[in-house]
């Protein structure tokens, strides 16, 4: 099934334009979790932004046990994703190339508090990913909070392959209760914002992660991952034993919606990042 409307290609439309290679082209099937019907669906909604200069680009990239294909998949399209930015030029379409961009690493683990099931209280926390792929030549250990590409100065060659590097050390040992849609609101919320996080905590966007994003940039998300998002208010979802809850952690988040942060948390949330212009924050998923 296919519903398409008319597309005005600008730097926005690019990146969800260029991250489709990505998807999976079958549907996951995972023991003890529900099968939904598998139906794909193409959308195309016009964004009218213009004269775009400096882009933002945030990845959140599942690092979950069962993620190694699309982490794969998504190293694999960098280099295409970031010459197409570069260059302005996506097949037969153009548009005036991003002279300035930024690009950020996070993870879908946010740890599942001091009792939960992953050990971890805070896991990645959000914090923009500094650690290199030291396995894949070219690549070293430690980069800079956001990886930063000037068009009249910079190789885009070279750039794609930091971005490569830091996109593909995150590995798949994160916790199995993915918390996107938290990890994406924390890294870019400021502490100000009166939203608050697992343990009293606040946002990192005037914190470890501030300077990342800039005033009137085009601030994109694109999230990958495989699984729904399992940010919790009640981190009691993620104990193993605890009684209020389903006994099968599997099902823990598909069976206990209350127990989940509701959408409007993340609408909202991400929307205040942008009041004065919403036109100027895209958020696009990679699923599978």
């Amino acid at each position: 099934m296919s519903h398409r409307r008319s597309i005005r290609i600008s730097p926005a439309v690019v990146l969800a334009m260029v991250a489709m290679p990505v998807l999976a082209t079958g549907c996951l099937e995972r023991q003890g979790r529900p099968v939904a019907p598998c139906t794909n669906v193409t959308i195309g909604q016009a964004i009218q932004v213009n004269n775009v200069d400096r882009v933002d680009l945030l990845f959140m990239v599942d690092n979950s046990n069962s993620m190694t294909e699309e982490q794969a998949s998504l190293a694999a399209e960098i280099p295409r994703l970031i010459t197409v930015l570069a260059t302005g030029v996506n097949g037969e379409d153009t548009f005036p190339p991003v002279g300035d961009l930024r690009v950020g690493v996070i993870s879908s683990d946010m740890g599942t508090g001091p009792a939960g099931a992953c050990g971890s209280q805070f896991g990645d926390d959000g914090v923009l990913l500094t650690t290199g792929n030291t396995a894949t030549p070219g690549c070293v250990a430690t980069y800079p909070t956001w990886l930063e590409f000037a068009a009249d100065t910079d190789d885009p060659a070279a750039f794609a392959t930091d971005v490569q590097c830091v996109a593909t050390a995150l590995g798949t040992n994160g916790c199995g209760f993915e918390q996107q849609l938290d990890a994406i609101l924390k890294a870019l919320t400021p502490s100000t914002s009166g939203i608050t996080f697992a343990g009293g905590t606040v946002g990192h966007g005037d914190g470890q992660n501030a300077g990342f994003v800039r005033e009137n940039s085009l601030l994109a998300i694109i999230a990958l991952t495989d699984e729904d998002d399992c940010s919790a208010i009640d981190t009691g979802l993620f104990e193993n034993d605890n009684p209020l809850y389903d006994p099968n952690l599997n099902l823990r988040c598909f069976n206990h919606p209350e127990a989940v942060q509701p959408l409007s948390r993340f609408t909202d949330g991400l929307l205040a990042l942008r009041a004065e212009n919403p036109d100027l924050l895209v958020y696009a998923t990679i699923t599978g």
